[in-house]
């Protein structure tokens, strides 16, 4: 029998399945629990499901395993809760409370690269309850194919943003808000056309799972009035679904 409580969450995990987990937070999940879901872990990759694959690093769960697994060792709930908890943002989801970004305000006395504001703390799910904002993630400030191939795009493709109803442009790192704004300056952003935010500690790209490495991952997002219409991370190295255009055909 299944209490309410595995209901509830097979139910969920069957509209987040398809966001997939990765190897490394399933391992992580287990040593967590002390290893005794290990014989979970291994059924599940050995009870082959046709909504279950491999896609990369990232091993797809659908919701037949999660209930399987539920009846066959009632401990594996609090693995699947955890995996429920690291689980993407998906279009249709509501952009979460409390996320907040460390953010250096644009200052026509401070654009100078040798000069500097002082950090402060954007609330996102606050800023974003209201406006059309696109959001896009890099690994990393100053790194090669996020200052050639990334953040051009979205510089060159401003004004188009703007026509499509974007209200704010955002793009997030795991580099200090110091970083973030010594990197806007240098691509000559000004009068916050787009926010560069840090994405202190990588709390929020950590919350979804989405990280490269201890860096955030490359990834794209349409929040539209808290709604999230569009949430996509890179699957390879090249700039596809997280790039200006993409997201433009989006919108």
């Amino acid at each position: 029998m299944h209490d309410n409580r595995t209901w509830i969450l097979a139910q969920h995990s069957r509209r987040k399945a398809a966001a997939g987990v990765t190897l490394r937070q399933m391992f992580q999940t287990w040593l967590f629990l002390g290893g005794r879901t290990m014989s979970c872990v291994q059924m599940l990759a050995s009870r082959w499901d046709p909504k279950t694959r491999f896609l990369g690093d990232r091993f797809v769960l659908s919701w037949k395993l999660h209930v399987y697994c539920l009846r066959r060792q009632p401990l594996f709930l609090h693995y699947i809760e955890a995996l429920v908890k690291m689980a993407t943002l998906a279009a249709g989801d509501r952009f979460p409370d409390g996320v907040t970004f460390s953010y250096i305000p644009y200052a026509e006395e401070k654009e100078g690269i040798n000069t500097c504001g002082v950090p402060v703390t954007y609330d996102a799910s606050k800023e974003f309850s209201d406006k059309k904002v696109v959001l896009f993630s890099v690994p990393g400030a100053f790194t090669g194919t996020c200052s050639e191939k990334h953040l051009p795009g979205y510089i060159k493709n401003m004004s188009r943003f703007r026509e499509k109803g974007v209200d704010v442009i955002a793009c997030i790192a795991y580099n200090d808000a110091y970083v973030m704004s010594a990197w806007g300056k240098v691509n000559q952003v000004k009068d916050d056309d787009i926010l560069f935010l840090s994405d202190t500690d990588t709390a929020f790209s950590k919350s979804l799972g989405w990280l490269k490495g201890e860096r955030t991952a490359r990834y794209a997002m349409i929040v539209d009035h808290g709604k999230v219409v569009y949430a996509e991370k890179e699957p390879g190295r090249e700039v596809t679904v997280s790039s200006a255009e993409s997201v433009l055909a989006q919108l």
